[in-house]
């Protein structure tokens, strides 16, 4: 459509408004749908003049606002939008001649089927959270990468379009692309928020599939989680798994590590009956460590990158001492079982502790250590847990900068050693209190999660009510 600007200032002529008898500089505005995302538009905008452009869309509660310096031409990708919402926009070219100022408006499409109801409870400060979300349980069908902001209201998605297990990774990275990948069969990607593929990883150095895990280091490496075949040459294999460190823009392979070392040198046990009973599900570098979580053995791992040799074993059994708050020793069931996302920092470990094969046990917990790495002890300072909390699988948490604790519970209707009042959800925990302040809660059993993070409301979008300080 084009669009007559109409001059700010009015009367005579003069500096900053337009000569009368001379009608304004006209601007062409187009605005265009991003496929496969609704709550999405491309504004293009085409000046008769080179002119610095200001542009805000304001919807029912919300204002987004952008700029761009002199030239004819402008286009701006306006993403955080609420799908099926109103917005009315209002532009100003600053031409040389004095400002000149047009509306127009547009309506963003419904979100397509699928997308499951969601509760928002409590409150937190303005925020989004990622993550992945599938249907129907242990089959995770129908999977999507979604952005919901604190009120449970759906900002971005993305849809995996292929049949892969629930155990995806999904993460926003520092230029403000997404990487997800695992599942069992979701090669390890990077995308824009418009969709663009800007990366896929080559094929496992195994000739497995990907699964569980996948992340940039904080060295700017991308490391992995591969599945390999381990044994002992007698007839009988099993499932093991393998860290792959590769360079991200390249995808050239640095470092590879294999449980099969570990099986050799008697550290692993055996396996009979095939399987997989080691079962990684996360790893990180840690300068010259990597540091690795089996679920099927109850154990965090630390493994030296310069020879793959095991540096100690945390866990029921393991090299770490475990005591309570107070300093008294605590039994070797108080360690975390058939865990997920493990947490270290400098002095601490946060663990998701589902709790499975612990001796006596009926729930799963949140669970915080503080760890002394060199000497090898580890103090239980508090755990978490509520009713209906007993999940054998997933799940996710995350420390948040202001000491909360972000607690993804990944409900799986059909797995077994569950409540049936239990539902997957997404809360911030106040640890001091055990107060849950905030939770997206999602009312269907069948939905099912693996992992959230956290993302600040001025790290994405151009939204100036979730982030004042955006916009020009």
């Amino acid at each position: 459509m084009i669009v007559w600007l109409v001059a700010c200032a009015g009367g005579d002529s003069g500096p900053g408004s337009t000569p009368i008898g001379v009608p304004p500089p006209s601007v062409s505005v187009t605005v265009s749908e991003v496929d496969g995302l609704v709550n999405a538009r491309v504004i293009s905008l085409s000046l008769a003049e080179p002119a610095a452009v200001q542009v805000t869309c304001a919807g029912a509660d919300e204002t987004f606002a952008w700029s761009s310096p002199e030239q004819v031409d402008h286009e701006v990708e306006l993403l955080g939008l609420l799908a099926a919402a109103p917005y009315t926009c209002a532009l100003t070219a600053e031409y040389a001649s004095g400002p000149q100022s047009a509306s127009f408006d547009f309506t963003t499409s419904a979100l397509p089927p699928g997308f499951p109801p969601v509760t928002a409870l409590g409150a937190t400060a303005p925020s989004y959270v990622l993550l992945n979300q599938f249907w129907d349980g242990i089959d995770a069908v129908d999977q999507r990468l979604i952005l919901y902001d604190h009120l449970g209201r759906v900002r971005w998605y993305y849809e995996i379009g292929i049949d892969v297990a629930g155990d995806l990774d999904v993460r926003l990275l520092d230029d403000g692309t997404v990487l997800f990948g695992g599942a069992y069969g979701a090669t390890p990607t990077i995308l824009t928020l418009t969709h663009d593929v800007v990366r896929v990883a080559p094929p496992a150095t195994t000739g497995r599939n990907y699964h569980h895990h996948t992340e940039i280091t904080n060295e700017g490496t991308w490391l992995s989680l591969v599945l390999a075949d381990n044994g002992l040459g007698d007839g009988v294999e099993w499932t093991g798994f393998a860290v792959e460190e590769r360079e991200p823009s390249t995808g050239l392979l640095k470092w590879v590590w294999n449980t099969q070392q570990l099986l050799d040198e008697g550290l692993l046990p055996t396996s009979s009956e095939g399987g997989d009973p080691y079962h990684g599900n996360w790893a990180e570098r840690s300068g010259d460590e990597v540091r690795v979580s089996l679920r099927g053995t109850n154990a965090i791992l630390s493994i030296d990158r310069a020879d793959g040799s095991l540096l100690w074993r945390m866990g029921k059994g393991g090299d770490f001492a475990l005591f309570d708050a107070s300093g008294a020793p605590l039994d070797d069931d108080q360690w975390f079982f058939t865990q997920h996302a493990p947490e270290p920092s400098d002095d601490r470990l946060l663990v998701y502790d589902n709790g499975t094969s612990r001796p006596g046990e009926t729930a799963s917990r949140i669970a915080d250590f503080a760890v002394d790495w060199e000497a090898r002890t580890a103090q239980l300072l508090w755990t978490w847990t509520r009713p209906y909390f007993k999940e054998p699988i997933w799940g996710d948490v995350d420390r948040l900068p202001d000491g909360n604790v972000l607690v993804t519970i990944g409900h799986c209707e059909d797995c077994g050693w569950i409540d049936d009042e239990g539902r997957s959800s997404v809360l911030e925990l106040d640890p001091e209190t055990g107060e849950v302040v905030w939770e997206l809660l999602f009312d269907d059993p069948m939905v099912g999660l693996y992992r959230s993070e956290r993302v600040d409301a001025c790290a994405l979008f151009a939204n100036t009510t979730m982030c004042p300080v955006s916009g020009p």
